[in-house]
């Protein structure tokens, strides 16, 4: 049976100044699947926001994000990131990531990325070369991955 997460994270900047971060972890095991809607509104003058989201799946675990920023048109001077980073750990995982970019004013810097991938064959060779069990080599590529920026 899928367990069915859905998360929403709406962030306003509304005066000027106003700064916003924020962090979100998933970790998805077997049989879950998490939606995640991120929407960012810029409509202040010189603001600041970054958004990072971090997932690690397992098994049959799905991930579904969608994520938003907007800069209106009286937001000049507005400084916005969004990034989405999934590493998957075997079995059937599926990852949909949608990161878009509404951009009213050509004053602004803005941006956004996602990266998906999985534990690199080379390194977990040379941790199991090394005497750490496979198991154990992949627990430590998954906090390193956590640890990460």
């Amino acid at each position: 049976m899928k367990r069915k997460f859905k998360k929403i994270i709406s962030i306003n900047l509304i005066k000027k100044g106003d700064k916003r971060e924020v962090t979100n972890t998933i970790i998805g095991k077997e049989n879950q699947e998490f939606d995640i809607n991120v929407n960012v509104t810029h409509k202040a003058k010189d603001t600041y926001s970054r958004v990072f989201i971090k997932a690690v799946l397992y098994g049959n675990a799905k991930l579904n994000f969608l994520g938003n920023i907007k800069i209106n048109k009286n937001a000049s001077g507005s400084d916005s990131f969004l990034t989405q980073k999934t590493l998957i750990i075997g079995g059937n995982t599926v990852v949909n990531s949608t990161p878009q970019l509404e951009i009213e004013n050509n004053n602004v810097k803005c941006s956004h990325s996602v990266s998906i991938l999985r534990p690199d064959e080379e390194y977990l060779f040379y941790l199991t070369s090394r005497g750490v069990s496979r198991e154990k080599a992949v627990s430590l590529i998954v906090e390193g991955f956590l640890k990460w920026t």
